[in-house]
Parts: structure tokens; C-alpha cells; sequence
């Protein structure tokens, strides 16, 4: 608009001064400068103000379409809702079917392997005259051997104990000192009695070992198939 507002005002001053001239006809005469150059900046104006209009009609159908969807929101999100609702009911009675379906599966299988295990008995079995283990002269020979091997033990570790000397040649061994006699032992009544009641203690000893022994080895094969699967016949 002031554009166009000083193109009219130059346009008159331009009139204005041809009617003042004497004596000069009205010729067309080229336009001023001024004037193009205001014009051709009219006509840009005009040609941005013709793409802002139709960057406004874009913006504004824009804006509706976003209005649009906003407004669209609640009911979308409800549709969702009831969909969430459609979906997690769908998914429990899936679960539902599906344990179902395993509990009848197992029932299924339990019921074949319970046909499988039925069995009838056609013969009685036969009570067997002899035990199968252990085999007594396995385990007989077994203690023996063992009490042969404690016994051949406490004798040596006796010998390793006793520091006395029991023949002139020990003690010739044993030191450098020249043995020139030997004086036999004399035996008296406490002597005997000693050696009555040595003879006791090692018959009692003897006696409880013997004892121990039988226990242990009843101990140890009660309840151990692997000790009696070793002293059985076929036992390796």
C-alpha cells in the first residue's frame, strides 16, 4: 500500500508539471525510473505476498489435521483400552487351554506307564535252602587271615617295645664289652604266679579281640552291599 501510494503521488507530480509547461503538446513520454522501480518492487511484493497466502492455506489445513487427530484422541485411546482389555482375556483363556491341555497330557502318559507297570506273578518264588551271601567261608577265611596279620603286628611292635635282652648273643650285639658268663634265670613262686596271670590277660586279650573282631565285621557288613557283594561268590 505505500508502495502503490507513492507511485500515484509521483504520477501526479508528473502530470502536474506537463500542464505547467507553456506551449508544449502532450506527448507520451517514457516513465520515470523511479516509477519502474517501484512498480517492479510492487509486483515482487505482490508475488510474496501471494506464496505467504499459500504457505497460510497450507499451514492452516495443518493445523486442522493436527486438531483433527487431537481431538481424535480420546476415542483412539479408548479403542486401545478396549483392545489391551480384548487382548489380555484372550491371552488368560489361552493359559487356561494350555495348562488344560498339559494336565490331560500327563494324566495320559501316567496312565499308559501305569498299564506298563501292571504285572501278574505266575510262579511263586522259591525259598532257597542256602543264604546267598555272605559266603560264610569267605568271611570265616577273610578274619582268619586278618587276625593272623594283627597278630604278626602286636609281635613286632612287642619286640619294638621290649629293651631287654634275651640271649648272651643280643647282648654281645649290642655292646663291645666282653660277656664272660651267663647266670641262668631262677624261677621262684611269684615267678609262676606272674607268669600265670601274663598267661591269663593275653587268654583274655585274645578272647576279647576275637570278640571285637566278630563285632566289627558284623557291623561292618550290616547294610553294606558293597562289603557283601565282595565276600558273596560272584563278588569281585
Amino acid at each position: 500500500m505505500r508502495v502503490k501510494a507513492e507511485i500515484a503521488a509521483l504520477e501526479r507530480e508528473q502530470s502536474e508539471k506537463k500542464s505547467d509547461a507553456p506551449g508544449e503538446a502532450a506527448a507520451p513520454t517514457p516513465q520515470d525510473p523511479a516509477i519502474r522501480r517501484l512498480k517492479a518492487a510492487l509486483t515482487e511484493v505482490d508475488a510474496e505476498v501471494k506464496a505467504l497466502r499459500k504457505d497460510e492455506s497450507r499451514l492452516q489445513a495443518a493445523t486442522a489435521r493436527y486438531q483433527a487427530r487431537a481431538d481424535n484422541t480420546p476415542l483412539r485411546e479408548q479403542e486401545f483400552q478396549e483392545l489391551s482389555r480384548n487382548y489380555q482375556t484372550t491371552k488368560d483363556h489361552y493359559q487356561s487351554l494350555l495348562k488344560r491341555y498339559q494336565e490331560a497330557q500327563l494324566a495320559e502318559d501316567m496312565e499308559q506307564r501305569q498299564k506298563g507297570e501292571q504285572f501278574k506273578i505266575l510262579d511263586p518264588a522259591v525259598v532257597s535252602d542256602r543264604p546267598a551271601a555272605p559266603n560264610r567261608s569267605r568271611f570265616l577265611l577273610t578274619g582268619l587271615i586278618f587276625s593272623l596279620g594283627l597278630a604278626a603286628a602286636a609281635v613286632v611292635l612287642a619286640e619294638q617295645l621290649d629293651t631287654s635282652f634275651h640271649a648272651i648273643e643280643e647282648l654281645r650285639t649290642f655292646t663291645k664289652i666282653p660277656v664272660l658268663v651267663g647266670i641262668a634265670g631262677i624261677a621262684t613262686d611269684r615267678d609262676a604266679v606272674l607268669r600265670r596271670q601274663r598267661f591269663r590277660v593275653a587268654t583274655a586279650l585274645a578272647v576279647l579281640v576275637v570278640l571285637l573282631l566278630a563285632g566289627g565285621s558284623h557291623l561292618a557288613g550290616r547294610g553294606n552291599a558293597t562289603l557283601v557283594a565282595l565276600l558273596s561268590p560272584g563278588g569281585s
